[in-house]
């Protein structure tokens, strides 16, 4: 079944190739955020997954390469500050796969990761070049996160993940695809082979469709947010939770009178959705309360909750991964172990009088220390402080709300790294990467503005 809906969304996007570009583009959009990387070919172990994904990426490619006599632009760097620390970024990872060349991990994630974020920058940059466009994309993206959020929320009351039953090809075993019960109850994944990676796209669009809220008015994009809300609550990710509700606050706290008026509708939609969850369905409220009084316990709430599945104390837990850092950099400082060091060594984690092997790395931050070195965390942090200073700027020098959104969405991922690694989240990530130097672009011509 999963092989046919693969060659079923791969024949759609040829359909559109020859029809349309431009639908492909938006079709494009909302697909390759939330396609699951175990929709896959696998033509060899050696060489990365052929996803759902990387093929539509393939195609939208062939599409750049036969528009005739479009000007296709050649320098992705020309952006300023961000073009910079994009290239920065690229030579550090280059750099670091060169140190680890005969590693065939590192080399694979470079490919598949590195180059793929270079190539998915410079289509997409390409094909999002008119108003028109950007804003079709935007749809396109918020209708994938309508789908996302109906999908998680029905995820623990129906117990069946839809995307992990139809649309796994059994491609490797390896790949990310987990199901975790916390509070006596599944959390919600769908498509993201992890809760905190849901999580993580939930918070990372919500402030988006903040800014639709804020501009429209329309009921669908409050709905849509309660529903985004609830998918949140859903995964049961009380690091991510924390942060939404920080960074919520100070967002709602920015606005006007009028604008918070709104969210007052969003609160009674929710009380009243609150009431019929409790008539419909006794289980799920308890689980959504017990995931708020679990998020409060974390920074020192004495709420009473039941099992949360094998972490109580996920905030002990992660300072402890640190002890990782001095075994992995004493030998490797520059670039690191290389991908999966961890798994191919006897590195131990030190809380307090117990010590313990290492299983995973539960922070970006961390990860990147340990797997590419001091080289490759320049590099990564280097690119996440700049989208932060461009965006911020922008809306502060513009009063751009949509711009300002877009800060909020950065700022949400990157803050989140500090409880998760990065899993399944980077393409969220490069989507909204793209749509934001697209809206600068489109938008905001320095010629024009002089910025």
């Amino acid at each position: 079944m999963a092989t046919i809906l693969l060659f079923m969304i791969i024949f759609i996007a040829l359909i559109l190739l020859i029809i349309k570009k431009e639908y492909l583009l938006y079709y494009f959009v909302f697909l390759y955020p939330i396609l699951p990387e175990y929709l896959a070919i696998s033509i060899s172990s050696s060489l990365p997954l052929f996803t759902a994904s990387r093929i539509l990426l393939i195609i939208l490619m062939f599409a750049t390469f036969s528009r005739g006599k479009v000007k296709i632009k050649k320098n992705i760097f020309k952006e300023k500050c961000f073009g910079k620390a994009f290239l920065f970024y690229i030579c550090c990872e280059t750099a670091v796969v060169i140190a680890h060349i005969s590693e065939m991990a590192s080399i694979k994630t470079y490919i598949s990761v590195i180059l793929e974020n270079v190539i998915f920058y410079y289509v997409l940059l390409i094909h999002i070049n008119s108003k028109r466009k950007f804003e079709g994309c935007m749809k396109a993206l918020l209708c994938g996160a309508a789908l996302v959020f109906t999908m998680g929320m029905l995820e623990p009351i129906t117990k069946v993940n839809l995307a992990a039953t139809f649309l796994d090809t059994g491609s490797r075993e390896t790949l990310l695809m987990s199901s975790y019960v916390r509070y006596d109850s599944v959390r919600a994944v769908f498509s993201f082979g992890h809760a905190i990676a849901l999580g993580v796209y939930c918070i990372a669009l919500l402030p988006l469709i903040m800014y639709k809220i804020n501009q429209t008015k329309k009921i669908q994009f409050y709905l849509l947010y309660l529903l985004g809300i609830i998918c949140l609550i859903m995964t049961m990710s009380r690091g991510v939770i924390a942060i939404f509700g920080v960074l919520f606050g100070i967002s709602l706290f920015k606005l006007n009178r009028n604008e918070r008026m709104g969210y007052w509708k969003i609160l009674g939609i929710g009380i009243i959705s609150g009431f019929l969850l409790i008539v419909l369905s006794p289980e799920m409220f308890s689980v959504a309360q017990e995931t708020v009084f679990a998020t409060l316990n974390a920074f020192g709430g004495k709420f009473t909750v039941s099992d949360s599945g094998g972490n109580d104390y996920a905030v002990l837990s992660r300072f402890s991964q640190f002890s990782m850092l001095p075994q992995v950099l004493k030998k490797y400082p520059l670039f690191g172990g290389g991908t999966g060091y961890i798994f191919n060594n006897n590195i131990f984690v030190y809380a307090g009088s117990r010590r313990f092997i290492a299983e995973s790395i539960d922070m970006e931050y961390l990860s990147m220390l340990i797997n590419r070195g001091i080289v490759g965390f320049l590099g990564g942090t280097g690119l996440y402080i700049t989208l932060l200073k461009l965006s911020h700027r922008m809306s502060k020098i513009y009063k751009d709300r949509l711009c300002n959104a877009f800060f909020y969405s950065f700022l949400s991922i990157i803050l989140a790294y500090f409880t998760v690694a990065q899993l399944t989240t980077g393409r969220i990530l490069w989507m909204l990467i793209v749509l934001f130097i697209s809206y600068r672009r489109i938008f905001f011509n320095d010629s024009k503005r002089g910025n």
